[in-house]
């Protein structure tokens, strides 16, 4: 028999570690606590003591491929140029050691790059995620005569931006 809609066992199933649940709680944790501690907290900076563990280590591989292997790539080059501009200091198992460095901070930036990038984006679907989530706890908290004057447009624009913390400077109440 034929099936042409979806259904649940054609979805995969979320890693744990991006659970809405799991990341909702966390920053609910921590939003709770900042409200304890001072009177009118800033969403943005709950957001940023509970997600910057995360980006700690795309941050140093970040800082590697820019500082070291982006900055040795056109030194190693200019080896190689020197070599073939007839210097009489660079010989040609050097310029190919050179030449070989190149090449390998070349393999190294490509190597690091993306799933470091690609890393940085699933913890951006995490805060955008908790974000959300937190929101549509307060939604639902709403009274009647609260929700009769918002928009649902107007909610739906602050969730598309909810990872935005310019938007949320006073965080969910």
């Amino acid at each position: 028999m034929r099936n042409d809609g979806l259904s649940m066992e054609d979805i995969d199933r979320v890693p744990f570690a991006d659970e809405s649940e799991r990341v909702s709680k966390q920053l609910m944790k921590n939003w709770e606590k900042a409200r304890q501690e001072k009177a009118k907290p800033k969403f943005a900076w709950v957001l940023f003591k509970t997600f910057i563990p995360y980006y700690f280590f795309p941050l140093l591989i970040y800082l590697f491929e820019e500082c070291v292997l982006r900055i040795a790539q056109p030194l190693l080059l200019a080896q190689v140029i020197r070599f073939f501009a007839k210097d009489p200091t660079i010989t040609k198992e050097w310029a190919c050691i050179y030449a070989g460095g190149v090449c390998l901070c070349t393999f190294l930036i490509v190597s690091f790059h993306h799933p470091t990038m690609q890393h940085v984006m699933r913890l951006g679907m995490r805060v955008r995620t908790a974000s959300c989530a937190l929101m549509y706890q307060k939604a639902l908290k709403l009274s009647r005569a609260s929700v009769g004057q918002t928009q649902v447009g107007q909610i739906v624009n602050i969730m598309r931006f909810a990872s935005t913390p310019l938007i949320l400077t006073n965080g969910p109440n």
